[in-house]
């Protein structure tokens, strides 16, 4: 996911507890954006836990999806 651009940028004390919660409804957001436009959203490759690993290649390829993707919200 790339990160949010805002003009405000949170204060570096900011309350722990504002913290999470300021996270947690960017997360959401970003989730039920997600859900609403399932077009716009990139395949994310799986395999079985613990059996083998992706390739360089294809995380390569997977990272500039997602880093590069001009449809994901700012």
């Amino acid at each position: 996911m790339r990160p949010l651009h805002t003009n405000n940028p949170p204060p570096r004390d900011e309350p722990f507890d504002r913290s999470r919660q300021r996270m947690l409804d960017e997360t959401s957001r970003f989730i039920e954006w997600g859900l609403a436009n399932p077009d716009k959203v990139e395949w994310i490759p799986k395999h079985p836990v613990g059996r083998g690993q992706f390739s360089d290649r294809l995380k390569n390829v997977f990272w500039s999806l997602i880093l590069h993707n001009p449809n994901l919200p700012d």
